[in-house]
């Protein structure tokens, strides 16, 4: 809590007055979080990131027995060719001969996409891994390398392990899919909630003609349940809401029989809402009104559009008349997952870790704005480019009054400064001879010739006094 305060003290945001919900995964300390930044700005609206929930769905659905473990025999093969320079080499080349160009990736718990393109890039090398292995050299070691561990060759030539691979694919993969499109900047809550039931839908229509075996349904029922458990934990009434105020799904939103999907719900929520943000009793009433007429598609809210804040701002009617206008534009808006703060923090991952260094976080903000102020001085007193070589260079200004001018300017004390062009015309490449002719070129190979020429001096120095060493130890013991 304390952290977030300072972030927005930080940002310039008094009270957080302009903050409208409040976005975060949903570990209990996360749940403890929202709660408290809730209690103390009300007005706040919490929510649970909706990629994070996506992610622990997928990852729910592959925790089946069978699918679990047939995902760690996939790991177990990619580990291994990535960790094998020469084997990894030749399933690349078989691989490229084969015709596929993606690699093999490993899974990662902590990214949303890892395990679905682990299971896709394993079965896209099925056909190099299993002609690889059925090499005589990947059975025993030759030539000084060494041979295919047996694991891994049991695990490519176990004919229940690519099944298994091709049903997590078919099970997970519309759900992963969900997560790319949910974690645009312009997703909304309604675009979430039609999302995922679009993902629910695939897997309810799945055709079993080429897989209708036992352990298929088994695994196709274990994931409905998951998704129906999950569903509910997600779908708040804040998120069904915002499916309602969808102007194309506002009579699929609307299930009389079923608690919270009924109309009286919605107006519930609404109401909620607005009570939160302060709103008075004339504009909740007409609130109300608004929600009923928009329920039943009547005047003024006839006519639909696919992209619903837009429809929304669109409408040409007065907000003080139809609150439900300004309501539905504000509930659209919000941004239903933390997308992009988890991309920062996997992008300092890679630098602000135990591993790399041990500095505090002020420590390296610090040294970040230092840098960031050096790159931007560089940038700024860096000399133009030179002309390419093939380009006729220019006739060296001549000595004149100006030119001696420039040089009283530069050398004497309090002296105009140089305008910037004036630097420019003035200064000269460190590698290049006192001769304006003589190429940079010939410059640099001259430095490099007498540094040869030095290494090799030094290099006879050492064996001449090891000679000397050694012909003094002979002498020592004949003595």
């Amino acid at each position: 809590m304390d952290a977030a305060e300072t972030a927005l003290a930080e940002m310039g945001v008094v009270d957080a007055s302009c903050v409208l919900g409040v976005v975060t995964d949903n570990p209990s300390v996360m749940k403890a979080f929202r709660r408290l930044f809730v209690e103390k700005h009300t007005w706040v609206i919490p929510l649970a990131c909706w990629a994070h929930g996506l992610n622990t769905l997928v990852g729910e659905i592959c925790r089946h027995a069978p699918a679990k473990a047939a995902i760690m025999r996939a790991n177990r093969i990619v580990t291994f060719f990535n960790n094998s320079h020469y084997w990894g080499g030749q399933l690349k080349n078989t691989a490229k001969a084969e015709k596929v160009t993606r690699g093999l990736k490993k899974n990662c718990e902590s990214r949303w996409y890892a395990l679905i393109l682990l299971v896709m890039s394993i079965s896209a090398h099925q056909t190099p891994l299993s002609l690889l292995v059925a090499h005589p050299n990947a059975r025993r070691p030759s030539d000084g390398y060494s041979a295919v561990n047996e694991d891994v060759i049991d695990i490519i030539q176990d004919r229940d392990f690519w099944p298994w691979i091709s049903r997590v694919i078919r099970i997970a993969h519309p759900f992963v899919d969900v997560i790319a499109v949910c974690e645009s900047r312009r997703a909304n809550l309604a675009d979430c909630m039609l999302n995922l039931l679009g993902a629910a839908r695939q897997l309810l229509t799945l055709d079993k003609k080429d897989d209708d075996t036992i352990e298929f349904r088994t695994f196709e029922k274990h994931a409905r349940a998951v998704v129906n458990k999950c569903f509910r934990q997600m779908a708040t009434p804040v998120h069904r809401l915002a499916l309602f105020l969808h102007p194309l799904c506002r009579k699929m939103a609307v299930v009389e029989d079923t608690p919270g999907y009924t109309l009286r719900d919605y107006k519930k929520t609404t109401l909620e809402i607005a009570v939160k943000w302060g709103w008075e009793d004339r504009e909740a009433a007409l609130l109300a009104s608004d929600i009923t007429t928009y329920g039943a598609c009547k005047a003024p809210w006839e006519g639909g559009d696919r992209d619903a804040g837009g429809w929304w701002a669109s409408l040409s009617i007065s907000v003080k008349k139809h609150p439900l206008k300004a309501f539905a534009c504000a509930i659209l808006s919000l941004t239903p997952h933390s997308a992009e703060i988890e991309r920062l923090f996997s992008a300092c991952n890679g630098i602000q870790s135990p591993k790399r260094n041990s500095l505090a976080v002020e420590t390296f903000s610090k040294l970040a704005k230092v840098r960031s102020s050096l790159v931007e001085e560089a940038k700024r007193r860096a000399p133009l480019r030179k002309k390419p070589a093939t380009e006729t260079a220019a006739p060296p200004p001549a000595a004149t009054a100006s030119g001696s001018a420039l040089a009283t300017r530069v050398t004497t004390d309090n002296s105009t400064p140089l305008e910037r062009d004036e630097v420019l015309t003035r200064w000269q490449a460190p590698l290049e001879g006192p001769d304006p002719e003589e190429d940079s070129i010939s410059g640099v190979e001259a430095v490099f010739k007498h540094l040869e020429a030095t290494l090799a001096l030094e290099s006879v120095s050492v064996r001449g006094r090891r000679r000397q060493r050694t012909s003094g130890q002979f002498g020592r013991q004949a003595a």
